[in-house]
């Protein structure tokens, strides 16, 4: 199976709206674009829907002891934190690793957002937006994260992605809107003729614009 190559994040970003596009009529949505590379596709399908755009921020912390990464994730400027990180010691270098983590975490936050105020996730639909999936570890974060805030609905989209990415993330979403699932997906830059993604104050620059 050839693989299915858009010629940047923006073109990308333009063929998933076209999938999106009976979101259009509901007027409350919002999408949420995953920082970084998820950035130019969520606000391609911002523009195209009419709809308001914000932002997720996710950070792989540290390898939990009994199998797989605490992670932080902030979305529409709100903190939410791997429930396991509760259990590191107070004064132990995992914790200060977490506290400095958590930190950075904001400051990005708060640069790449600028003076722009977070959206409202509670009760609306909510359309979060990433480049593609290979494993679907990120967007599966950003889900839940999403859930915390009590959507109405929460909606994954991206435009190429493995399929045991879409099945890992579906447990976690009402709906998954994928273009492409090739047999076999390595890095998903190779989706892509052009992988070029915004820096820290470009994407200031585009949820300005959006």
């Amino acid at each position: 199976m050839t693989l299915t190559k858009f010629e940047d994040l923006r073109a990308g970003g333009r063929a998933l709206a076209d999938a999106l596009v009976g979101y259009r009529t509901d007027r409350d949505a919002l999408v949420l674009g995953i920082v970084r590379g998820g950035v130019y596709a969520a606000l391609e399908v911002a523009r195209s829907l009419d709809l308001s755009l914000d932002l997720v921020f996710g950070r792989a912390l540290l390898q939990d002891p009994l199998g797989g990464l605490l992670r932080a994730t902030r979305v529409a400027g709100t903190l939410v934190l791997d429930e396991r990180c509760d259990a590191l010691p107070g004064e132990s270098p995992e914790r200060a690793f977490l506290d400095e983590a958590l930190a950075a975490l904001a400051t990005r936050e708060a640069g790449c957002r600028g003076t722009r105020s977070p959206g409202r996730i509670a009760e609306r639909t909510v359309v979060v937006v990433d480049n593609g999936m290979r494993t679907g570890t990120t967007m599966a974060a950003a889900l839940r994260a999403v859930r915390w805030l009590n959507p109405g609905r929460v909606i994954a989209a991206v435009p190429i992605a493995a399929e045991s990415a879409i099945a890992h993330v579906a447990r976690l979403a009402d709906d998954v809107h994928c273009l492409a699932t090739p047999a076999a997906l390595g890095n998903v830059a190779m989706a892509y003729r052009r992988f070029d993604v915004p820096s820290d104050d470009q994407v200031r620059d585009l949820l300005d614009r959006a």
